[in-house]
């Protein structure tokens, strides 16, 4: 498309040079036609200031009858005010072409200088009486098509260089380039991305501080369109505090407050920064660094913010936070402490040099009981957190994340424990062999929804939270079958039918209740089959999960997952040392220019990579992809295994469309048996081994899908496979 442009703004420069030689050889005919001196000729191409003496008066002989309806040609070949103008301010200077111009006016009549033609609004208003140019029509609407087309570009250049993270020595350099091509591009990356030219920072708590504020974030999204307003509208917001370190070098670190929109459901998922802290150490006063957000927060709950289309109430969510997190932000004992535990009045107790809390039916804590400081041994400085003055309550708003919890907490202590642990208990070099094997076999099995593929359990100290989650969920109960004694992966069983059921939305209200008695039998179970130096603040905190499920739904949208994601994409903002705030703050205001319709997600399938149309089949067009809202499902045997509403299982293999109807055609599984009968029948939670592919073809509508399925092979030979639902 580039070059494209390159062509036509070429093309429409030199057309305009010929356009004005053109002109100033009719010019000068016209005029030796009527027999005017040479001086008037360059009075009317080179017009005196107005101090000369001797100026001969021609408007006369312009503006007579036979001048006007014999000069016609002339007027037509005009340039307006407007095009000579935006010629001017082209790429090469204008001044050169008209001094080629008149070149070749100087081979007939020396006496004329080689300048520029300068004539006046007047001038131009005179000649345009006489006729109209269709040249010049078409000219201005090339030109406003160049415009557009630049600021499209300009646009294009400002979304790329903020999804690729361009440097901005290297934007500016792209600019210098494109300049000479699109001269209405910006030449410098400030001003193409709008950088601030200035923000406030303040001292603050030992460290620099940056506010943006909620109000700010609301506003983009609604005159994006993304926020839809009715009046007296309420938007509930969860809220993501958590210390970022920048560099191995230095104790440089952020401390941002993150925000995401919860309800309504905007489709949107990214979280924003609402303000950010910058030092060498956390805030030193819980109270001056969070000043500002408590004052905002509790002026949006009272009052509400006043857009366009109404008044909207903003309410606090939840807040999400790993536990030192929350400890510091709630002014509390620390998870390591005897009153540690944030959901119950447990007195822990220091065993093998680390605190366990082994009971699993202690007496809760809740909002009241910890706004009166009950106990107050659980307290710091018996002094209350200023997000005590928020609507939220400070046991039961902040959530349990299961991301720190389970995932890098229980499972990866787990696996730890079988590499590393005591020799009772750890595997053998031949049983982790053969665990990595398998684990490494499943990589082609993985569909496209998980970011990462399993690894070996070599690189257990590199595994990521989403590997643990993967492990623990899909790919653990098939490959520890074999390999774990039969009381560890019954233990194992516990902890992972628990989870599943307080991650999937379809089975967290369902089992939730389930779950709590499975949970409490694990960590019960763990204490007597690792000892209870096992049993620490995240083992015991299992028991307390089902609470938080019941009060905001699946496990997954109350993780820190995302403010993890978003928090990676911060620290790539930083490029050097220097003055990290002001780096983060700018690039923060630059992305905010952008208009967010882009990350809208569309409700309808979106059908890709077609592939051909078949007269056989009523012309019906195959695709190899499909995608919706919840998942992505194609030809390909990673993406391929659904379960449909009629509780069967099959392998899609082909996806086309007729008319307006989505079809696939798919091979269902003959046999579905249970894979596992304890802690309950796996078949409850749609987990199921398959076997025997059918050979026919089964036709169905993609409405008819129920959910998308891992598909594992449990045999060398592919002979029978393991199916678990996606709870993404």
């Amino acid at each position: 498309m580039c070059a494209h442009r390159l062509v036509r703004l070429s093309d429409s420069y030199w057309s305009k040079r010929r356009r004005i030689q053109a002109s100033v050889q009719s010019h000068i005919a016209d005029l030796q036609s009527h027999d005017v001196t040479d001086d008037a000729i360059d009075n009317i191409i080179h017009p005196h200031d107005g101090t000369s003496p001797a100026e001969p008066d021609i408007s006369s002989s312009i503006n007579s009858p036979d001048v006007c309806s014999s000069s016609e040609g002339l007027t037509n070949t005009l340039l307006s005010s407007t095009e000579l103008q935006s010629f001017q301010t082209g790429e090469n200077d204008l001044n050169g072409s008209f001094i080629e111009a008149n070149n070749v006016y100087e081979g007939e009549n020396d006496n004329v200088d080689n300048h520029t033609v300068d004539c006046d609004d007047a001038d131009f208003d005179t000649w345009s009486k006489c006729g109209s140019s269709e040249s010049d029509e078409s000219i201005d609407f090339e030109e406003c098509d160049y415009k557009h087309s630049d600021e499209m570009l300009e646009a294009d250049l400002h979304k790329w260089a903020d999804n690729f993270n361009i440097s901005r020595v290297a934007l500016g350099s792209l600019l210098q380039i494109l300049h000479p091509y699109h001269p209405r591009l910006p030449v410098d990356s400030r001003t193409l991305l709008h950088t601030p030219r200035s923000a406030t920072i303040s001292n603050v708590a030992g460290g620099v501080y940056h506010y943006i504020g909620i109000q700010s974030r609301l506003e983009r999204l609604h005159q994006s369109g993304l926020l839809k307003v009715t009046n007296n509208m309420c938007i509930r917001m969860q809220v993501n505090i958590d210390g970022l370190p920048l560099f191995k070098s230095s104790g440089m670190q952020l401390w941002p407050i993150l925000g995401c929109i919860k309800e309504p459901d905007l489709k949107l998922s990214e979280p924003f920064v609402i303000g950010i802290f910058a030092g060498l150490v956390k805030p030193k006063s819980l109270a001056e660094y969070l000043s500002d957000f408590v004052a905002e927060a509790t002026n949006l709950h009272k009052y509400g913010l006043q857009l366009s289309d109404g008044v909207v109430f903003v309410r606090l969510h939840s807040i999400v936070c790993d536990a030192p997190a929350r400890s510091f932000l709630k002014n509390i004992k620390s998870f390591t402490g005897y009153h540690g535990c944030e959901r119950c009045i447990q007195r822990g107790k220091y065993y093998c040099s680390r605190m366990t809390f082994p009971d699993t039916d202690s007496t809760l804590r809740t909002d009241d009981s910890f706004i009166n400081m009950a106990d107050e041994d659980h307290h710091l400085n018996d002094v209350h957190s200023p997000l005590a003055q928020l609507s939220i309550g400070m046991v039961t708003g902040f959530v349990l994340d299961y991301m720190h919890l389970v995932c890098l907490g229980v499972v990866r202590r787990l696996l730890l424990l079988w590499l590393r642990g005591p020799l009772p208990l750890r595997l053998s070099a031949r049983a982790v062999s053969h665990l990595s094997q398998k684990l490494l076999s499943l990589r082609s099995c993985t569909p496209c929804e998980f970011s990462r593929k399993p690894r070996s359990v070599v690189d257990i100290d590199r595994w990521k939270a989403t590997e643990f989650r993967q492990f623990l969920l899909f790919t653990g109960p098939l490959v520890l079958r074999s390999i774990l004694p039969q009381e560890l992966y019954s233990n194992f069983l516990l902890l992972h039918a628990a989870i599943f059921c307080l991650v999937h939305p379809r089975y967290c209200t369902q089992y939730c209740d389930f779950a709590r008695k499975l949970l409490i039998k694990f960590v019960q179970h763990c204490h007597h089959a690792y000892g209870q130096q096992f049993v620490v603040y995240n083992v015991h905190s299992l028991v307390h999960f089902p609470d938080d499920v019941q009060f905001f739904g699946p496990l997954d949208g109350i993780s820190c997952f995302p403010f993890e994601n978003f928090l990676h994409s911060v620290k790539r903002l930083v490029r050097s040392p220097y003055l990290p705030l002001q780096q983060v703050v700018n690039r923060v205001y630059e992305r905010h220019c952008h208009l967010l319709t882009a990350k809208q997600c569309s409700d309808s399938p979106v059908l890709k990579h077609m592939l051909h149309t078949h007269s056989n089949t009523d012309n019906a067009v195959f695709y190899m992809c499909v995608e919706t809202k919840q998942y992505t499902l194609r030809t390909r045997d990673c993406d391929n295994c659904v379960c449909l509403k009629d509780d069967k299982f099959g392998r899609i293999q082909y996806i086309m469309q007729k008319a307006d109807e989505i079809i696939l055609v798919i091979h269902v599984y003959e046999t579905v048996t249970t894979f596992y009968s304890y802690p309950l029948d796996s078949q409850n939670l749609g987990i199921v081994c398959l076997k025997n592919l059918s050979p026919s073809n089964c036709t169905y509508l993609l409405a008819d899908v129920k959910h998308k399925c891992m598909c594992m092979p449990m045999t060398d030979d592919y002979d029978s496979f393991l199916a678990v639902p996606l709870s993404i």
